[in-house]
């Protein structure tokens, strides 16, 4: 069977609509099983058929476990055949360089052809998104994604959406165009909650009333500050005038009256003295008990009391209430994380709109996450 025959053979398997999607490949592994195996073709057929055989991102839809599409790839850092950048990853001691990728495995025909939106061998389309920078493919249902040059990398969502700042290196949500805090490089760091890459990361983004990013799973209703900054995820006026009152209602034990607490503010980041109390200490010039003791003078003699374990003056954070919040909205997210996409996480249109300044909002704006 010459090269002809043999892809006229194959399209008509695949046109074939008695039989399933497994068995359509089952029909095309056999016919080039059967084949001379004296041809280079059949041997590197044979090969990566030995290594891989057909993969499947769900039951009938070819891909691996992060992707459906019809295709894999051979790494060129181990020439090893992998699903995606994150099946390489997770099974390697070592990172692959997807855009060097220069070939692919085609589970239509189990022929190894060069990358590229469509297979060179039967000419099926290997998947409905291809990104010839990032060498990706993807068939997400319904799934938006695009390429942003600046990033580097494709990210889920739909490009109108997005905008990318040059200052945060990082795409946006338009509707955080004229209000986001800009921080330089602000995702090229690690999630401080779980430590996890933010900049590449599959997970959606949210960014904090500071301007600072974690990911939206690791988003806490018990979080009252930003693990990296400190200042607190909500405005707290009212919980703060709750604490006036009860500081006024409970004056300090005599042992300790009078006493002054050198405090430093998270808020505003300024110094001051203050009256102690154990409730909190209120900052002198913003009004925030978001503050944390450095030293406590007392009373008698102006005595400087230094700070030690089980005492009533370890420098410490002043407690805040615990305020419950929902979830950051969908439209807070970073997007170009799994390995170009993540799978179910498309950007809703009206949430991409919704970010505003309101004092309950948990969240300051979204980033998309990659493909």
């Amino acid at each position: 069977m010459d090269e002809s025959e043999l892809r006229k053979e194959i399209r008509r398997i695949q046109g074939d609509s008695n039989l399933t999607e497994r068995e359509r490949a089952q029909e095309v592994q056999k016919l080039m099983m059967s084949r001379s195996s004296g041809s280079a073709a059949s041997a590197a057929v044979a090969s990566a058929e030995e290594r891989s055989g057909l993969a499947y991102h769900k039951e009938g839809v070819l891909g691996c476990k992060h992707y459906p599409r019809a295709c894999k790839y051979v790494a060129a850092c181990c020439d090893e055949l992998v699903g995606c950048r994150l099946c390489h990853d997770e099974e390697m001691t070592h990172e692959i360089d997807r855009r060097a990728t220069s070939k692919m495995l085609c589970m239509k025909c189990l022929q190894i052809v060069p990358v590229a939106a469509e297979c060179s061998a039967c000419r099926e389309r290997m998947a409905d998104y291809y990104c010839d920078i990032c060498k990706f493919h993807d068939s997400t249902p319904e799934k938006s994604i695009y390429h942003c040059d600046g990033c580097g990398i494709c990210r889920v969502g739909k490009e109108e959406d997005f905008y990318h700042c040059n200052a945060c290196n990082v795409c946006l949500a338009v509707s955080l165009k004229e209000s986001h805090k800009c921080i330089e490089n602000v995702c090229a760091t690690n999630c401080p909650i779980c430590m996890e890459d933010l900049f590449t990361s599959v997970n959606p983004v949210t960014f904090l009333r500071c301007g600072h990013p974690l990911h939206q799973v690791c988003f806490s209703n018990e979080l009252v500050r930003c693990p990296t900054c400190k200042k607190t995820v909500v405005q707290m006026n009212d919980d703060f005038a709750v604490l006036d009152q009860l500081i006024a209602m409970q004056p300090m034990p005599e042992e300790y009256a009078g006493a002054t607490a050198h405090i430093t503010c998270n808020e505003c980041e300024t110094r001051s003295d203050v009256p102690h109390h154990f409730l909190g200490n209120k900052c002198a010039n913003c009004g925030s008990y978001n503050t944390q003791i450095l030293t406590v003078t007392s009373a008698e003699g102006n005595e400087d009391r230094p700070a030690h374990e089980g005492s009533p003056f370890t420098p410490r954070h002043n407690p805040l209430p615990i305020i419950p919040l929902e979830s950051p909205p969908d439209d807070l997210r970073l997007d170009d994380n799994y390995d170009d996409d993540d799978d179910d996480d498309d950007d809703d249109d009206d949430d991409d709109d919704d970010d505003d300044d309101d004092d309950d909002d948990d969240g300051d704006g979204s980033a998309a996450p990659e493909e």
